[in-house]
């Protein structure tokens, strides 16, 4: 489902925010997207909304403060791709691990 996951990613298109009076440049998801998103969430198994919002906005910690970042629209894509690159990754990591774990059983990785 994970692989099902990072496919599912690359259907995120994003949209401007053009309906905003702050005249920003950050990005909101379509309605194409909402549904990419609940179905991402459910094939790794997170809440819907934990995920829109890790797909809109980027953290960070300045002196124990968290402060949230709008992403513009090229960050948003560059953030999808970060995400499926980290997703794939870690899979691959764990295929790679179990494998060996089954062709060398009894043995100590270390």
């Amino acid at each position: 489902s994970v692989l099902s996951a990072i496919l599912w990613l690359g259907n995120l298109s994003y949209q401007q925010d053009t309906e905003s009076d702050s005249h920003n440049d950050n990005v909101i998801l379509t309605k194409e997207d909402q549904k990419v998103i609940q179905t991402v969430s459910q094939l790794l198994g997170i809440e819907a909304e934990r995920l829109k919002q890790v797909a809109l906005v980027r953290q960070i910690n300045i002196s124990g403060n968290v402060t949230e970042i709008p992403l513009k629209l090229r960050e948003a894509r560059e953030h999808r791709h970060a995400m499926g690159k980290a997703l794939y990754s870690r899979t691959f990591a764990w295929l790679v691990d179990h494998i060996n774990k089954c062709t060398n059983p009894g043995k100590d990785m270390t």
